[in-house]
């Protein structure tokens, strides 16, 4: 360990249950994560999880669990031989299901080396050859009657080297959930991001939100992996390196390149506006679909038939041949039409996003404007204050 230094790796919103392939999930992170830590051994100081690492509620027989727990597992021992500290944050309730008791054997066997934070909690970790420990925060996401005086009691200007948790800060929260969090209700907390950003010398790494995000020193590493259609962008995690003598940050972010791709085609690119489909010519949608699955191979492929002349038959052929394709998601644009889930916009009521991106994301797909993701946080900043 470099003097005055530690450095931790952070991932965050895993989702162990929620993937549609747990196996492929397992695999990314023994190549990605447990390999970055085998390779890092030397430098690394603590491992955390910011979250959700459980992605829905599950039975402890099943495949998910199973590798969820056989990968903990691996990063124990690999961990402990190396002296690598390991936390484990909770996160959304409707994620982690109080599941990370399945790990309590871990933190019985020595509760130092391996730490599930169920509860806001601090801790100092000594460096080599510096009188002051590093003074860490850990903020789960927790379900309070009165938030304010319970973060406040804690945030003092200053007061932490480093604060990790799970959660929605003002910047990434819609407007009816900042008055939601106002309410003398148990529901999740909207945090103050400007405590938060006085609170901290160095940084504030979060999990929650699934795509990469920041504000001020305030910092989201996004989800693990992929795992909607829409989610574009790099997945992985981050390696944060903080200096206690100088108090800088350097975070270096660790691509998953393993992660799923997911594209979205339309048919109507395939076709003129005016053709007519019948018994004769479905052959031809199929063709086209088969030439996407050749070029997508391997990917997660969501096809949209939204030609103007979508029969009852067109929409059963389709059905029947790709219906239990794993890699194929089809949306079919048929008169049987509105008892077929539409998933579109599901990113908005998952909270993938911060506001301005999901706002973004909305106002591209429903009306193809595109608009900045600064100008729209600024007109809602201005909004705030009138």
């Amino acid at each position: 360990m470099e003097v005055g230094r530690i450095n931790i790796l952070c991932v965050s919103d895993i989702h162990f249950g929620e993937h549609y392939n747990s196996s492929k999930l397992y695999n990314e992170l023994i190549q990605k994560v447990l390999y970055t830590v085998r390779d890092k051994k030397d430098e690394l100081d603590m491992v955390i999880i910011n979250g959700d690492y459980w992605g829905t509620k599950l039975s402890l027989n099943s495949i998910d669990a199973k590798l969820g727990i056989s990968f903990i597992n691996e990063l124990y021992t690999v961990c402990k031989e190396n002296d690598i500290l390991i936390r484990m944050i909770k996160g959304t309730l409707s994620h982690d299901h109080n599941q990370l008791g399945a790990f309590k054997y871990l933190e019985d066997e020595d509760r130092f080396f391996f730490r599930i934070i169920n509860n806001m909690e601090s801790e100092e970790i000594e460096l080599e050859d510096t009188e002051d420990p590093v003074k860490i925060l850990y903020v789960p996401e927790e379900y309070l009657e009165n938030s304010k005086s319970y973060y406040d009691d804690v945030l003092k200007p200053k007061s932490w080297d480093l604060i990790f948790g799970h959660g929605t800060f003002d910047f990434t929260a819609f407007s009816s959930q900042k008055i939601l969090s106002e309410r003398s209700l148990k529901s999740a907390p909207i945090l103050d991001s400007k405590k938060f950003n006085a609170a901290v010398k160095g940084a504030v790494i979060f999990g929650h939100i699934h795509i990469k995000d920041d504000k001020d020193d305030i910092c989201y590493s996004g989800s693990f992996s992929r795992l909607n259609f829409g989610e574009e962008e790099p997945k992985g995690f981050y390696i944060l390196s903080y200096s206690k003598v100088s108090e800088e940050v350097e975070l270096e972010f660790i691509e998953n390149d393993l992660a799923p791709i997911y594209h979205t085609e339309k048919l109507s690119n395939y076709f003129k506006k005016d053709t007519i489909f019948t018994e004769n010519n479905i052959k031809e949608k199929v063709l086209v679909i088969e030439q996407l699955k050749k070029k997508y191979k391997g990917h997660k492929l969501r096809i949209i038939d939204d030609t103007n002349n979508v029969s009852n038959f067109s929409s059963k052929v389709l059905k029947d041949r790709y219906g239990s394709d794993e890699d194929i998601t089809l949306k079919l644009q048929t008169i049987e039409q509105e008892i077929v889930r539409d998933d579109t916009f599901d990113f908005i009521l998952k909270k993938e996003y911060s506001v301005p991106e999901t706002i973004k994301r909305f106002i591209e797909i429903k009306y193809g404007v595109k608009i900045e993701t600064e100008e729209i946080a600024t007109v809602l900043e201005e909004n705030e204050r009138i």
